[in-house]
Parts: structure tokens; C-alpha cells; sequence
């Protein structure tokens, strides 16, 4: 579709407006021409100040195809880190506004330059910003234009069945209509001029995920959406851990534990792929072995060391061995120390029962354990 220059059809302004000898050099000289870098020739500027701009206010929402801007000649020292701002709103500095473009090259620019940025907006902001000094906007002449069939009216029609019409004039190239006849027309309406395109054409897009003149190429699954159906290239960017036009590049800003048995971790999460190494546990291998634990994962438990110190790699004892325990970690249990929990006797020598008669019992304290029940039971019984 043609392209239509916005700059002659909205409303210019500055932040302010330089005024020598009785001459003022208004916002509207950026856009009255001629297509020229001379200062003699009428161009606008602001007075210096921390943050410069221009702006042209659109009549209503347009989608911006490229932009071109002619400095004042011999000062693009002026321009240097200069920024192209879109929004919604009448003023910059909002947290909806996009950033189209800021120069960042070493060196000065060029006083002609011609940018393409392809955003839907109804304000453009051109802005120079100093933080330590002031900075000023000369602009003698500037173009921005517009996709003619942005947010316009479309129509189609052919014998079978198709997608809308409206695809085709939404701005986004990755959104398509499709269909093959011999008796199929596109009718794009913009309110003062209608284009026709009727008989033996086809319009032809790409499933999603999917780009190449066939279609025959898959986007890459490192993609954040679609990819541009040409090149390939991730449109939206790539998902964390990828870089590159393609996103097939890993990005990696941390290195993987040092507990890892082997390289490679995760390259998003970091997780060892191959398991953790002796004395530690967690996906990432950064959790050490509470006390008590050793071993691979922590499986290992040293019950026969005393107070359950141990290595957490081998399960060493660092203290000795409870008693009743023996063995290079400890880990063996002398029989007699094996008496099940569950047996009479092993209630009464938990309990610390065994130089306590049944006179003692019934002559202290009226607290009952286990052992007092039975003996007071047996006393009882004898003095029937």
C-alpha cells in the first residue's frame, strides 16, 4: 500500500520555542519544508534545556512505517543519543510510551536519517536528553509516514471460504489471508481512495510456527510467538536462557554448582542434569546434608554415630560411635543392643526400673508408669 506523510496533516509542537531578534523558530518550520538541512532556510528549535523535544499530535490512530529527519547542518554533535518516542498521550515521559529507537553508536550521527518502526500511535515524540548538561532540537525538516490501510475498511470475496479481509491491513505481517481462485477481489476502503485487486491473484501466508517461501521451515521453539515468515527470525524475542536472530543460541550469566557430578546443568534453572554429588541434595545441588544425612542425595543416615555427627560425603563419625555400636562408620548394631522396644523388658529398662522394689513403688510419689501398675497389682493380690 502507499505511504502518506502525517507530518502536513497533524498538530506540531515543542517543549519550547527559540525566539531571536523578534524571529521565532516555531515547531511548524520541521514540517512547512523545504526537504533540507539549511538553517537559512527556516528550521524549528527549542531553547537548551535538560530535555528537548518535538512532537506531531496525529488526528487520530495511524500505524508508523518510517521516519525521516533532517538536522540542522553541522549540528549532530546536538543529536547524539537522540530518541524516537511513540505514545498515546499528548506528553513523553509516560510509562506507556514506546521506544522506537535511541542512537547509541560511538561517534556523532548523521544529520539525515531515515527510520523504520512500524508501531500503531497517535503522538510522536522526537527527544534529546542531557543529565549532566542541556540539550536542544533543531529540526529543519522531518517526514514521518504511515501504512495507508492501517485501520481502514477491507473487503474480499471469492468462491470459497476464506479469513477476514481484516488481516490483511491490521499492521502485523504475520497475520495472513489465504485463498486461490480465479474470481477473488481485495476492496481496501480508506475513506477517500479505494484499491482494487480482482482476478487471478493469490494471497498466501504461513501457518503459525511455520516460515520459508513454502512454508517448509519451522520457527525455532526458543521463540517468545511468532517468527518473521521470511528469515525466520523471532519477532517478539527469545525465551530466557536464548539469544541470537533465531534463538538458538544459549545465553547463560551463571555458572552451574560446583556440587554437580558432571557438566551440563539446566541452562535456564541451572538443574544438574547428571545428579549431585556426594554430601549435597536439591535440583541444583546447593543444599548440604542436614545432620545426621550423608551420601548421594542425602540418602545415607549415620544412626550408630553419637549425637549423629558425620561426613556428609562417606558418613564417617567425627565423635565415636553410640554405644552399642561398632564398625569403620558405625553402622553395626551389637546384638545386645537389639532388644525389641515392644518387649516387657525393654519397657522396664527404659523406664530405669530395674534396683526399684515394690516397697519403693507404693511409698512414692502417686505418678504411675507401666511397671507401678503391675507391681501394685501383685501386691494386692498377695495381701488378699
Amino acid at each position: 500500500m502507499s505511504e502518506v506523510n502525517l507530518a502536513l496533516e497533524g498538530h506540531v509542537s515543542q517543549s519550547t520555542t527559540l525566539v531571536v531578534n523578534g524571529v521565532s523558530y516555531s515547531a511548524n518550520l520541521a514540517v512547512e519544508g523545504p526537504a533540507n538541512n539549511d538553517w537559512e532556510d527556516g528550521c524549528s528549535s527549542t531553547f537548551k534545556e535538560r530535555t528537548a523535544w518535538w512532537s506531531l499530535l496525529l488526528p487520530k490512530l495511524a500505524f508508523i512505517t518510517t521516519i525521516k529527519i533532517y538536522y540542522r547542518s553541522g549540528k549532530n554533535k546536538e543529536m547524539y543519543r537522540f530518541r524516537l518516542y511513540f505514545s498515546n498521550l499528548t506528553y513523553v515521559g509516560s510509562e506507556d510510551d514506546v521506544l522506537c529507537y535511541i542512537y547509541s553508536d560511538s561517534g556523532y550521527p548523521n544529520v539525515i536519517q531515515q527510520k523504520t518502526c512500524n508501531i500503531p500511535t497517535k503522538t510522536f515524540f522526537f527527544v534529546n536528553r542531557r543529565s549532566a548538561s542541556t540539550a536542544v532540537v533543531e529540526l529543519c525538516y522531518i517526514e514521518i509516514f504511515d501504512n495507508l490501510a492501517f485501520n481502514v475498511t477491507a473487503r474480499h470475496g471469492s468462491s470459497e471460504e476464506s479469513l477476514p479481509a481484516s488481516l490483511s491491513i491490521d499492521g502485523n505481517t504475520t497475520s495472513c489471508i489465504s485463498s486461490i481462485s480465479t474470481n477473488y477481489y481485495l476492496q481496501i476502503d480508506t475513506g477517500f481512495l479505494c484499491v482494487i485487486n480482482m482476478v487471478y491473484i493469490a494471497l498466501r501466508g504461513c501457518p503459525f510456527e511455520k516460515y520459508g517461501d513454502n512454508c517448509e521451515f519451522l520457527c525455532s521453539t526458543n521463540c517468545v510467538g511468532h517468527c518473521n515468515l521470511v528469515t525466520g527470525n523471532c519477532s517478539l524475542g527469545c525465551l530466557d536462557g536464548w539469544t541470537g536472530n533465531k534463538c538458538e543460541q544459549g545465553q547463560c550469566f551463571r555458572n552451574c554448582s560446583k556440587n554437580c557430578i558432571s557438566p551440563p546443568c539446566h541452562h535456564v534453572a541451572g538443574e544438574c542434569k547428571s545428579g549431585c554429588l556426594k554430601g549435597w541434595k536439591g535440583s541444583n545441588c546447593i543444599e548440604e546434608c542436614t545432620s545426621g544425612y550423608f551420601g548421594v542425595d542425602c540418602a545415607g543416615f549415620c544412626k550408630g554415630c553419637f549425637n549423629l555427627s558425620c561426613d556428609i560425603l562417606e558418613g564417617n563419625c567425627e565423635f565415636g560411635c553410640n554405644e552399642g555400636f561398632h564398625g569403620e562408620n558405625c553402622e553395626i548394631q551389637e546384638k545386645g543392643n537389639s532388644v525389641d522396644k515392644d518387649s516387657p523388658d525393654q519397657q522396664y529398662d527404659e523406664l530405669g526400673m530395674e534396683n526399684v522394689s515394690a516397697y519403693q513403688d507404693l511409698s512414692g510419689p502417686s505418678t504411675q508408669n507401666t511397671y507401678d501398675q503391675i507391681n501394685t497389682a501383685y501386691i494386692n493380690t498377695t495381701l488378699r
